[in-house]
C-alpha cells in the first residue's frame, strides 16, 4: 500500500520539483552560464587549445594571428600575407591586439594563447545568450526569449564556431547583438548620453568587423523615424552618435593617415577580396588569393597593391557583366544555403565539423529549411505587427551584400544567426499558440 501511494505521488512530486526549478532555468544567468560551461568543456574534450605541428602561424588565427606576432615581436600592425614586415590595414585592428595581448602574456602561437582565445570566443558566444534573451523577450515575450536563449547556449553551429575557430566571428555576433538590442531599447529616446555611447558601440563595431557595420543605416534610421514628426532633435541626435562614431574612429584613422598618406576608415582588403569572387576562370567561389604578387606589395606598397586588385576585379565585372550577375546569383544562394566544400575559405578544415557530418546535401537542407523557418517567422511577425519587424528584415537585407558581390563562407552567416534563430523559435511559438494542427497553421501562414 505505501509502495502505491509513493508511486501515485510521484506525477506531483515531479511537477513541484519542476515548478521550483522553473526560476532557475529561466534565469539569463543560468543560461549563460550553462553555454560557457558547454563550450569550455568541448576546447577540453575535444583539445581544440593543442596546436598540431603541422598547423603553419596561419592556421593559429589567419590574419589576426600573423598580425598579432608582428605587433608581439615589435614591427607593429604589418602586413599578414608576407614574410616580412610591411603596414598593413588588410584586418580591422581590435581583435589582433586583443590576441597580441594574450601573446604577450601566455606566448606566441602556443596552447596556452590558444586556450585563453577560446576561451574567450567561448565568452562572447556565452554572453550572445543574454542578449538573445533581451531581443527576443522585447519583442516577441518571456517564451520565445527562453526557447531562443537555450536554443543557442546548445547550438551546435554556435559551439563550433567559437571553441574551433580563434577568429572575430564570436565577438562580432556579440557586438552585432548588442547593437541589435541597444537600437530596440533606445526606441523614442532623446537622451544625449544613449545617443553617444550608441556612437561608441559603432565605433568598436566597426573596428572589429566593419561588414557589420552595414546594420548602422538600419539601426539609425529605424531610431530616427521613431523621433517623427521632430526631425530636427532626431537629426541633432544623430550628430551626436556620429561625433561618437568619429571620436572612437579616430586613433586607427590617424594612424593609418600617419602610416600610409591616406586615410583608410576600416580596412584595405575590399579590392583583394572582390578579385578574389570576381576573375578569370572562376566560378563565384572562394579559391584562394588570385595571382598574389607579393614582391609587388612589397614594392607599391599595400593600399597600391589593394587598388590594382579592384581595378583587375572591376575589370572583370565590366566585361563580364553575365557572368558577375549569375556569381552574384549564386553567392545570394551560397549565403542562405551553405557553400559547396570546395568552396571553403581554407580547403578541408570544414571536415570535422560535427553539424556539417550529414554530407553535402544534407548540410544545404538544414541551412535552407533554417534560411525558410527565419524568413517565415519574419513574416509572420511582420503580420502580427510585432515590435521591430523592420529592424529583422533591414538586418538580412543590409548585412550579406558585401558577401553577395564578393564571396561567402559558412562563418559569414554567424553574426546574423541570433537574429535568424529568435525568429525560427517565434515561429514555432506562434504555431503552438493556434487552435490548429501545425501543419495546418503553416499553411494558412
Amino acid at each position: 500500500m505505501a509502495v502505491v501511494e509513493r508511486v501515485s505521488a510521484t506525477p506531483e512530486a515531479t511537477r513541484a520539483g519542476l515548478k521550483r526549478l522553473y526560476p532557475t532555468l529561466s534565469s539569463p544567468g543560468t543560461i549563460v552560464l550553462i553555454a560557457l560551461v558547454l563550450r569550455l568543456g568541448t576546447i577540453i574534450e575535444y583539445r581544440t587549445f593543442q596546436v598540431a605541428p603541422s598547423h603553419t602561424q596561419w592556421l593559429f588565427a589567419f590574419e589576426s594571428g600573423i598580425v598579432a606576432g608582428w605587433i608581439v615581436s615589435g614591427h607593429g600592425f604589418s602586413s599578414p600575407y608576407l614574410g616580412t614586415p610591411l603596414p598593413s590595414a588588410y584586418v580591422a585592428p581590435i581583435y589582433p591586439l586583443l590576441l597580441a595581448g594574450i601573446f604577450k602574456v601566455f606566448g606566441m602561437y602556443t596552447n596556452a594563447s590558444a586556450f585563453v582565445a577560446l576561451a574567450l570566443n567561448s565568452l562572447f558566444s556565452a554572453l550572445t545568450c543574454l542578449m538573445i534573451f533581451k531581443i527576443a523577450k522585447r519583442c516577441f515575450g518571456q517564451a520565445v526569449a527562453l526557447g531562443a536563449a537555450w536554443t543557442w547556449a546548445l547550438f551546435p553551429v554556435a559551439i563550433y564556431w567559437s571553441t574551433h575557430f580563434i577568429h572575430y566571428t564570436s565577438l562580432s555576433t556579440l557586438l552585432l547583438s548588442l547593437v541589435f538590442w541597444l537600437t530596440l531599447r533606445m526606441e523614442g529616446s532623446t537622451r544625449r548620453w544613449d545617443w553617444f555611447a550608441l556612437g561608441l558601440v559603432w565605433a568598436v563595431i566597426f573596428l572589429t568587423n566593419p561588414a557589420v557595420g552595414s546594420f548602422m543605416v538600419v539601426s539609425a534610421g529605424w531610431l530616427a523615424y521613431g523621433l517623427r514628426p521632430h526631425y530636427r532633435k532626431a537629426a541633432s541626435l544623430l550628430c551626436v552618435s556620429a561625433v561618437a562614431l568619429a571620436l572612437g574612429l579616430a586613433p586607427w584613422v590617424v594612424r593609418n593617415y600617419r602610416v600610409f598618406g591616406k586615410i583608410v576608415l576600416f580596412r584595405s582588403d575590399f579590392g583583394e577580396e572582390l578579385l578574389d569572387g570576381n576573375h578569370e576562370g572562376g566560378n563565384g567561389l572562394y579559391v584562394g588569393p588570385v595571382h598574389w604578387n607579393g614582391e609587388r606589395m612589397v614594392r607599391i606598397g599595400e593600399l597600391n597593391y589593394m587598388a590594382e586588385r579592384r581595378g583587375e576585379a572591376m575589370q572583370f565585372i565590366r566585361r563580364h557583366p553575365k557572368l558577375f550577375a549569375i556569381f552574384t546569383l549564386k553567392r545570394i544562394g551560397f549565403f542562405w544555403c551553405d557553400v559547396p566544400e570546395q568552396g571553403g575559405l581554407i580547403p578541408g578544415y570544414n571536415h570535422d565539423i560535427p553539424h556539417l557530418s550529414l554530407g553535402m546535401n544534407a548540410r544545404h537542407g538544414l541551412y535552407f529549411v533554417f534560411a525558410v523557418a527565419t524568413f517565415w517567422g519574419l513574416w509572420v511577425a511582420y503580420r502580427h505587427k510585432e515590435k521591430g519587424t523592420f529592424l529583422f528584415g533591414g538586418l538580412f537585407l543590409t548585412y550579406p551584400l558585401v558577401y553577395y558581390i564578393t564571396h561567402c563562407s559558412p562563418r559569414y552567416q554567424q553574426p546574423i544567426l541570433p537574429e535568424m534563430l529568435v525568429l525560427a523559435v517565434y515561429l514555432l511559438w506562434r504555431a503552438s499558440r493556434e487552435p490548429s494542427t501545425l501543419a495546418t497553421w503553416l499553411w494558412k501562414h
